[in-house]
C-alpha cells in the first residue's frame, strides 16, 4: 500500500468537490427571475416572488401559483401588493358601483375595497397611499410604468336631498372634493319624505312628496337641467317614499297611499308610470323601504299601522308575496330594507 500516493488522491478529492458540488447546484437550479429559491422550471409562477408556490386559487391546483391568477385582485390574499397589475383593474372598474339603494350615496367602507362592493373616490385614497408598497421581494418594475392618476378624481362625492322647511322648497347638495354646492330643485309646493338614488353617470334621481297637492313626485339630472314630473295624484299619495335604480336607470318607488292606507308601487318603464297597489289590508303602507334584488324585482319594508305589525312585500316575477315580518307588540316603524341575491 502507497500511503503517500493514497493520501494525495484523497486530498485531491477534498479539494476538487467543492468545485463540482457548484457545478451540480448552478446547472440544476436555473434560473431564478424571481429571486424566491425556486427554479423557473418548475416555479409555478415564475415572474413573482412566490417561494411556498400555494395553488389554492380556484380553478385549484391548476398548476399556476396564486401568486399569478390573484395578480389584479383586490380581494385575493395572495395578492399582497398594490402594483402595476392591480391599477390596471382598478382603472377598469373605477367609478362602477353595485350599491343599489345608500341612504346617502356615499362610500360606506372607507376604501375597504373587499367591503363595500364598489371601486369609487374614497377607495381611490386608500389605492394611491398603497400604490407602490409591496411585500412582494421582487414585483416587476416595468408594471409599473405609465399609471397616471391625475385622471381620476380622488374625492368621494357625497350627495344629499332635503327640504327646506322655510319656503318649503326641495334642495340637493353634492360635494366637489372641496365645497358643497346646493342647489334649488323645485319650489313649486311643499317638498317631503326625499329619496335619493344616483344613476351611471352620477346623475341624482330624487322621489318626493308634495305636501302642499298631495302628491308624489320626481326629479332627476339629465346632465343639464333638472326634470320635474308628478308620478301620483290620485287621492293623499307619496309620502314615505323610497326610490332605487334599475340597470336601465328607470326609477322604481314606493310610497304610502295616505286617503286610502295602502302601500302603492310606482315604476318607470321606459315610455309611462306603471302603478300598482300591493297592500290595502288595513291601514298600511307608512315608513316604506325599496331595494331592487339581481333580476329587478322589487322588495319593499313598509308598517302596518292597523295591527303595529313589520310586513314585507317582494314581486316574484307574476305576484305580490306579503309577508308579516315581526307581530310582537307595535313593530316595524321607520324601516329600511337591503337585499343579497
Amino acid at each position: 500500500m502507497n500511503l503517500r500516493r493514497d493520501c494525495k488522491h484523497n486530498l485531491f478529492l477534498i479539494l476538487l468537490l467543492p468545485l463540482i458540488f457548484s457545478l451540480n447546484v448552478n446547472v440544476s437550479y436555473g434560473q431564478d427571475a424571481d429571486g424566491d429559491s425556486i427554479p423557473d422550471s418548475i416555479d409555478n409562477c415564475s415572474n413573482s416572488y412566490n417561494p411556498d408556490q400555494l395553488d389554492s386559487y380556484p380553478p385549484q391546483g391548476n398548476g399556476i401559483g396564486d401568486a399569478c391568477e390573484c395578480e389584479g385582485n383586490f380581494n385575493c390574499f395572495e395578492d399582497q401588493d398594490v402594483d402595476g397589475s392591480d391599477a390596471f383593474t382598478f382603472k377598469a372598474d373605477f367609478g362602477r358601483s353595485i350599491i343599489l339603494h345608500p341612504c346617502i350615496a356615499v362610500d360606506a367602507c372607507n376604501g375597504d375595497f373587499s367591503c363595500d362592493g364598489d371601486v369609487d373616490g374614497t377607495d381611490a385614497f386608500t389605492f394611491k397611499s398603497d400604490f407602490g408598497r409591496s411585500n412582494i421581494q421582487n414585483p416587476c418594475p416595468a408594471c409599473l410604468a405609465g399609471v397616471e392618476w391625475c385622471s381620476y378624481s380622488i374625492s368621494a362625492k357625497v350627495h344629499i336631498s332635503y327640504c327646506d322647511v322655510n319656503n318649503g322648497d326641495l334642495k340637493y347638495a353634492y360635494w366637489t372634493g372641496s365645497s358643497w354646492v346646493i342647489t334649488t330643485v323645485d319650489s313649486t309646493g311643499y317638498a317631503e319624505s326625499t329619496s335619493l338614488a344616483l344613476d351611471s353617470s352620477g346623475n341624482p334621481h330624487i322621489s318626493y312628496y308634495d305636501g302642499i297637492n298631495y302628491y308624489l313626485k320626481y326629479a332627476y339630472w339629465t346632465g343639464s337641467s333638472w326634470s320635474i314630473t308628478t308620478v301620483d295624484s290620485t287621492g293623499d299619495v307619496g309620502s314615505d317614499t323610497s326610490l332605487a335604480l334599475g340597470s336601465s336607470g328607470n326609477p322604481h318607488i314606493s310610497y304610502y297611499d295616505y286617503t286610502n292606507g295602502d302601500l302603492k308601487y310606482a315604476n318607470w318603464t321606459g315610455s309611462s308610470w306603471s302603478i300598482t297597489t300591493v297592500d290595502s289590508t288595513g291601514d298600511v303602507g307608512s315608513d316604506t323601504s325599496l331595494a331592487l334584488g339581481r333580476n329587478g324585482n322589487p322588495h319593499i319594508s313598509y308598517y302596518d299601522y292597523t295591527n303595529g305589525d313589520l310586513k314585507y312585500a317582494h314581486w316574484t316575477g307574476s305576484s305580490w308575496s306579503i309577508t308579516t315580518v315581526d307581530s310582537t307588540g307595535d313593530v316595524g316603524w321607520f324601516t329600511f330594507i337591503a337585499v343579497e341575491d
